[in-house]
């Protein structure tokens, strides 16, 4: 190589230099050529302004409705017509001031509440919210008129819920624990039982203590029954105990009964012409069920549900 290319090439660490100092007064190392290029676009300088823009709007919008409480005439009508039902009048311009001013304060109360999260974990709101949700999709439901084929097929199928109850009639004799006790109650309602019996008394309230209700009763069905004397072996005895005779001793939570049924009707179904409104409430109930549990399969089928916990 002859001496002057020696001479005038640059030597390595004069070049690594020179390249250091370019990118020093450069500020820093190149940006890439696309980079570049897309910077110097018109487009690119277009879709970042409008983010800018749309992203300053939002901010805005939030702040401005989040302390924003609107009141329209729809509200306002709401407003009276809830009061016209609950109190069979439209409200006074005064009265009509409150409504709206109670309004106001339940939305601010509201709105803070659920920027606080107190809604998140509340059964009571949860629950709520899940009517709310049931009731709309009732609503959207609509269910065609049924045939009165359709009805009576219906009553066929269900005929024992239209039946007339079973109903007992009877006079008690009544022996309080409060008298000697719970076990002497007891032993006096069964003297009195056989006395009773070999009498043929038809009825002998005299004979016992005084019972804090009616001591003969008319046409009690099951429900009645319990209603008066609680799930008690009174309640449910009576039902098969023989008419004409005296029966017992029953417990109930008053002490100890000795019954003589007056008169035993037992349980009949109605005829379809007696219910028949019955039965058409129930067959829509019935479709309610069907077409709310079919709604519910395929939401249900768009969730993931994992149980953690459990052993798969």
């Amino acid at each position: 190589m002859a001496l002057s290319n020696i001479l005038t090439k640059p030597l390595p660490w004069t070049s690594a230099k020179a390249e250091a100092k370019s990118r020093a007064s450069s500020g820093g190392p190149r940006l890439p050529g696309w980079f570049r290029a897309a910077a110097r676009e018109p487009f690119v300088h277009f879709i970042l302004l409008g983010a800018i823009m749309f992203t300053a709007s939002e901010t805005v919008e939030h702040f401005t409705t989040q302390y924003r409480v609107a009141i329209g005439p729809d509200r306002v009508a709401r407003l009276i017509d809830t009061y016209r039902q609950q109190f069979g009048q439209d409200p006074s311009a005064t009265q009509l001031k409150t409504l709206v001013d109670n309004y106001v304060k339940e939305e601010i109360e509201y709105r803070e509440s659920t920027a606080l999260g107190l809604d998140r974990d509340d059964e009571i709101v949860r629950r709520r919210l899940v009517q709310k949700y049931e009731f709309l999709q009732q609503d959207l439901q609509t269910l065609e008129d049924p045939t009165e084929q359709t009805l009576r097929a219906y009553y066929a199928a269900h005929a024992s819920n239209y039946g007339e109850p079973a109903k007992r009639s009877f006079t008690q004799v009544y022996f309080s624990p409060d008298n000697g006790g719970d076990d002497a109650a007891h032993a006096r309602a069964e003297t009195e039982l056989k006395k009773l019996n070999a009498s043929g008394a038809a009825r002998a309230p005299e004979d016992g203590d005084v019972f804090p209700g009616p001591t003969d009763l008319v046409d009690l069905d099951q429900g009645d029954t319990e209603r008066l004397f609680g799930q008690s072996d009174l309640s449910r005895d009576l039902f098969t105990a023989k008419a004409g005779q005296w029966a017992g001793p029953f417990r109930s939570g008053f002490g100890w009964h000795l019954v003589r049924v007056t008169d035993a009707r037992s349980g009949a179904t109605q005829p379809y012409d007696a219910v028949a409104s019955r039965v058409l409430d129930d067959w829509k109930a019935s479709q309610r069920d069907g077409l709310n549990a079919k709604n519910f399969a395929k939401l249900k089928a768009k969730y993931n549900v994992v149980i953690e916990g459990t052993k798969k």
